[in-house]
C-alpha cells in the first residue's frame, strides 16, 4: 500500500522521557549491542538490553522507511516538473538569449 503521504514515525523516549530522533536512537543501539557483545551483563540485563535494542531497531527502520517514502515523493514530483518542463519547451520551442532578456 503505497501512498504520497508517509506513515508517521512512532514516538520513543530516552531514559528522560525525552523524544528520541534517528541518530540519537541509533547512537542508543550501538551502545546497547557493545555492552551485550561484551559479555558481561547478567541474564536478566541482557533480555532489557535485546527488548530495548529490538524497540530501537523497529523506530530506526520505521524512520529510515519513512525518510525513503519522502524520497520517493520527491522523486515522483521531480519527474513530473520535468516532463512537464518537456512538454512546455516542446510546445513553446526553444528560448533564445533575445526571448531571455526580455523576460
Amino acid at each position: 500500500m503505497s501512498t504520497d503521504q508517509p506513515t508517521e514515525t512512532p514516538t520513543l523516549t530516552d531514559n528522560e522521557g525525552q523524544p528520541l530522533d534517528f541518530e540519537r536512537a541509533l547512537a542508543e543501539l550501538e551502545v546497547l549491542v557493545e555492552e551485550m557483545e561484551r559479555g558481561e551483563l547478567s541474564l536478566e540485563r541482557s533480555v532489557a538490553h535485546f527488548e530495548r535494542g529490538m524497540q530501537l531497531h523497529q523506530f530506526c527502520q520505521d524512520a529510515l522507511d519513512q525518510a525513503s517514502q519522502k524520497v520517493e515523493v520527491l522523486m515522483r514530483r521531480s519527474e513530473t516538473v520535468r516532463e512537464g518542463d518537456l512538454t512546455s519547451f516542446i510546445a513553446e520551442g526553444p528560448v533564445s538569449e533575445s526571448d531571455e532578456a526580455t523576460q
